[in-house]
C-alpha cells in the first residue's frame, strides 16, 4: 500500500504507560484504602441486646417477619400478630421493623 505512513512510537513508549498504571494503582490504593478515608459498608449486623432488652414486649407480625416496638403505629394493630418477649421474637426469626431493637 503506497501512501500508508504508520506511526512509530518512541522507545520504551509501553514501559512508561506501564509505569504509569502502577502509579496511578498505588496512589487510588493509598487514597482510598490505607489512609481510612473509604469504609466498607457494615450492612445489617445483629446487635447484641442487653438481658433487660431481650424481656420488653414486642408486637410480631407473623405476615412479615418484623417485629414491632411499644409506641410505634403499628404495635398491636397488625392482623396476623402476636404479643411476644423481643428476645424470643429474634430467636424465632423475627427482625426490629427499624432494624433498631426496642429499648
Amino acid at each position: 500500500m503506497r501512501g500508508v505512513v504508520r506511526a512509530r512510537l518512541p522507545e520504551g513508549f509501553y514501559f512508561f504507560v506501564g509505569v504509569a498504571c502502577l502509579l496511578s494503582a498505588l496512589a487510588i490504593y493509598y487514597f482510598f484504602v490505607a489512609s481510612g478515608s473509604w469504609k466498607l459498608p457494615q450492612g445489617n449486623r445483629p446487635k447484641v441486646l442487653e438481658r433487660a432488652q431481650l424481656n420488653v414486649k414486642v408486637w410480631a407480625d407473623k405476615q412479615t417477619g418484623f417485629y414491632y416496638c411499644a409506641g410505634t403505629r403499628l404495635y398491636g394493630h397488625t392482623q396476623s400478630g402476636q404479643y411476644m418477649s423481643q428476645g424470643e421474637a429474634r430467636q424465632d426469626g423475627y427482625t426490629a421493623a427499624m432494624n433498631e431493637p426496642c429499648r
